[in-house]
């Protein structure tokens, strides 16, 4: 009985399961290298974000809401009171501040110092926070002031009306407080109403012929705890 030959292998199937392997192989090493480059390229901005995060305490979240013109300052520890302490960028004087509260500095050359303290870490919206204070400096506009003039000086702003007020000395140096206030219900400019209560706190400091103002703008629920943060702060003025 005569056997069954074996069936002859059809050379155009392997030459076509060949270029179908040679296909697959080239897809896998194109794709697998085209998802590593793309998570190692990740992974680099992660880093190259947070390398450029300072490591400074104070470090404000998102760094390009941040102006050009303002820096996020260093911060150092004072270990006895647990404050972080600034030092102006001209070592015209420092002060303490608590953690929560975020800080920026002019970092143009040659212009009028100007910082910003905020209850907000993200700079833009500064204004928007229940707490926001500017500090400022001024020198030749007072020349020639007596003490109790310049330390009252207004630098030409519409101030809230004085509820209090009183002259001081924080660490040698004399230094004014004004607390400044229009509550809910008080009438303002024209026939307006304050439908929220407005604080501001201010303090100015005599040092080295100059004055430094620091003028805070208070608002929402928790007010009676930012009127004690400033009147912390300004006790650290040196």
């Amino acid at each position: 009985m005569p056997q069954n030959q074996p069936k002859k292998s059809n050379p155009s199937l392997w030459i076509v399961l060949i270029l179908v392997a040679l296909i697959a192989s080239a897809a896998i090493l194109y794709f697998g290298d085209f998802f590593n480059t793309n998570t190692n390229s990740k992974t680099n901005t992660v880093l190259n974000v947070n390398t450029n995060v300072s490591v400074n305490a104070n470090t404000v979240g998102n760094q390009n809401s941040i102006s050009s013109t303002m820096k996020v300052p260093f911060l150092t520890e004072n270990e006895a009171t647990g404050l972080q302490v600034f030092i102006e960028k001209n070592n015209s004087f420092t002060i303490n501040i608590p953690r929560g509260v975020y800080i920026w500095e002019r970092d143009e050359t040659g212009q009028p110092m100007y910082i910003v303290l905020s209850s907000s870490e993200d700079y833009i919206s500064t204004l928007e926070a229940d707490f926001w204070a500017k500090i400022v400096s001024v020198k030749d506009e007072i020349a020639g002031f007596s003490e109790h003039d310049a330390l009252t000086y207004e630098s030409g702003r519409d101030a809230l009306p004085i509820v209090e007020e009183q002259f001081l000395t924080i660490n040698n140096n004399p230094a004014y407080r004004a607390f400044r206030q229009v509550k809910v219900g008080d009438k303002l400019m024209g026939n307006e109403i304050a439908s929220e209560t407005l604080t501001a706190v201010e303090y100015s400091f005599l040092k080295n012929n100059s004055l430094y103002i620091l003028r805070s703008n208070i608002t929402g629920t928790n007010q009676e705890y930012f009127i004690n943060m400033v009147d912390q702060i300004a006790q650290t003025f040196k």
